[in-house]
C-alpha cells in the first residue's frame, strides 16, 4: 500500500489505482488462507 500512495502522491494516477487493487487483492487472498487455518484448526 505505501507504494501506491507513494505513486498517487508522484501524480501517477493510473499506476496507483492499479498498484492499490493488486495489493488490496494480495490482502484478501491472504485473510482467506488464515480463515481456511483457522478452520482446519478448530475442526480437530
Amino acid at each position: 500500500m505505501v507504494h501506491s500512495e507513494m505513486f498517487a502522491d508522484w501524480g501517477y494516477d493510473a499506476l496507483h489505482d492499479i498498484t492499490e487493487k493488486r495489493a488490496i487483492e494480495g490482502i484478501k487472498h491472504g485473510e482467506r488462507h488464515i480463515d481456511r487455518v483457522l478452520f482446519l484448526i478448530a475442526k480437530r
